[in-house]
């Protein structure tokens, strides 16, 4: 796992994503400080661990175990 994978996991945990209130790639590029579309791209290696919430609100989140 790469840093900036860990980077996006750590953002995710601290900011309390979850399925009712994901994370958005603009918001995680302005913690992370990159690109929202570099973010979106590094999403493709978190598919496991990390889920996506499609629409006006969505965003990331951390799955669960039985997700």
């Amino acid at each position: 796992m790469k840093d900036i994978h860990k980077e996006i996991l750590k953002a995710l945990k601290v900011n309390g994503s979850t399925y009712a209130h994901p994370i958005n790639s603009q918001l995680l590029s302005k913690i992370l400080n990159v690109d929202p579309s570099y973010i979106r791209f590094q999403m493709a290696f978190l598919r496991k661990m990390v889920g996506v919430r499609r629409g006006k609100k969505g965003g990331y989140y951390i799955k669960k175990n039985n997700e």
